[in-house]
């Protein structure tokens, strides 16, 4: 494949602070380290861990205003003005951005005007299956009004530019099928690549049950859609019967107050520790130590976390439900619960306590499901996918 002149557009470079920054900086620095000619534009950071010195870095201001995951909304005008910026400089084979939504002011301000392939990741459906009935959302969250009309105007902001994009990379075979279903984007514009890391499993540093901290451990920037309350409904169950039993929950959430208000009230505040998103180093050391890994999405595009915690030897249950059941075998390498099921959820957790057996089944199953999920095979079918594109629409001319 001759050598591209690549411009990607992310909102997290260099630094592994979510699962759109694991993306972002396995994708970049691997497809840089091919030979390629790449561009990254972003918000400016303080530090950059893993960042590339081969690329040519644009970065951008956060808006600390925006309210917006991510500052998606204002990084995507940002990322447009950028652009029409560079192409008055220069042309790019491929736009990448790393968030497809982030596409949104591109598409409205200078689309039509350019024939450079734009494509997009997709790494989750949250906002495609968005409910007009507000009240779905007061089962669910605290802050159900706020998501009602959050949830629903993201959906109207996605399904107005996808279609526009010239392809679309999913990070698990069940976006694609949402994307079709909900978005009617046509199945030829959606190819799957699936997520990666590149933590390597040192076995050393997998220790044994005895070796490790009785503690359940959840990561994620939305704790609530990530099923923290399910696991403290769960954790009431069990909680006399594992008197040394603790949960760590590290990650921001816009509704840390409601939870630590929750905890109170449930009488478990003394066995929950919060703590803000702290670098990926942390994490994988807390990983190391805990008992298990507990994230039982309400929904899931693909979730990353569950691959570094069996990278790490943790056993790992998660939600029945989207890309978690491509990466989780209910009963080969983890367990699954159907999404709000806090008590099979609660028994779920004791089995992995108490059966040696199914802990250690999980964990070799674990460690070798990680196998699959390699950054060299990202790179490989993001490339194969970009070598396809340039294909067809040099077919067009």
């Amino acid at each position: 494949m001759k050598k591209l002149k690549i411009c990607y557009l992310t909102q997290q470079y260099g630094n592994f602070i979510s699962g759109v920054g694991t993306y972002s900086t396995n994708l970049i620095n691997s497809i840089a380290d091919k030979g390629h000619f790449v561009t990254v534009v972003c918000p400016n950071e303080d530090k950059r861990e893993f960042a590339n010195p081969k690329i040519n870095l644009i970065e951008v201001e956060r808006k600390n205003w925006d309210l917006s995951h991510g500052s998606w909304f204002t990084l995507s005008f940002q990322f447009s003005q950028a652009l029409k910026k560079l192409l008055k400089q220069d042309n790019f084979d491929i736009i990448h951005f790393a968030d497809a939504r982030e596409f949104f002011w591109t598409n409205l301000f200078y689309r039509k005007k350019n024939k450079t392939i734009v494509i997009g990741t997709m790494h989750d459906y949250t906002f495609m299956k968005a409910n007009c009935n507000p009240f779905f959302y007061k089962k669910l969250y605290n802050d159900w009004i706020k998501r009602y009309f959050y949830y629903n105007f993201v959906k109207y902001t996605e399904k107005s530019c996808l279609n526009n994009l010239d392809s679309l990379a999913s990070v698990s075979e069940s976006i694609k099928e949402k994307l079709k279903d909900n978005y009617k984007i046509d199945d030829k514009k959606i190819s799957v690549v699936y997520n990666s890391i590149f933590l390597k499993s040192n076995p050393d540093k997998i220790n044994n049950k005895e070796e490790r901290e009785r503690v359940i451990l959840i990561v994620g920037n939305n704790l609530q859609r990530k099923g923290i309350i399910v696991l403290f409904k769960a954790f009431v169950k069990l909680q006399e019967k594992y008197p040394d039993l603790k949960i760590l929950a590290i990650g921001q959430d816009i509704n840390k107050k409601y939870l630590e208000s929750l905890v109170k009230d449930m009488s478990i505040e003394k066995r929950v520790e919060f703590v803000d998103t702290k670098p990926n180093e942390y994490i994988l050391e807390k990983m190391r130590e805990a008992s298990l890994y507990v994230m039982p999405s309400l929904s899931e595009g693909f979730g990353i976390t569950f691959l570094e915690a069996m990278a790490c030897g943790t056993p790992v249950i998660g939600g029945n439900i989207g890309g978690t059941r491509e990466l989780i075998k209910d009963g080969g390498n983890g367990f699954l619960v159907n999404p709000g099921d806090y008590k099979d959820l609660a028994d779920k957790i004791s089995i992995l306590l108490d059966d040696d057996n199914v802990r250690n089944r999980f964990v070799q199953n674990g460690l070798e499901t990680v196998k699959n999920f390699s950054v060299e095979k990202m790179a490989k079918k993001t490339s194969s996918l970009y070598e396809k594109i340039i294909g067809n629409k040099s077919n067009e001319f």
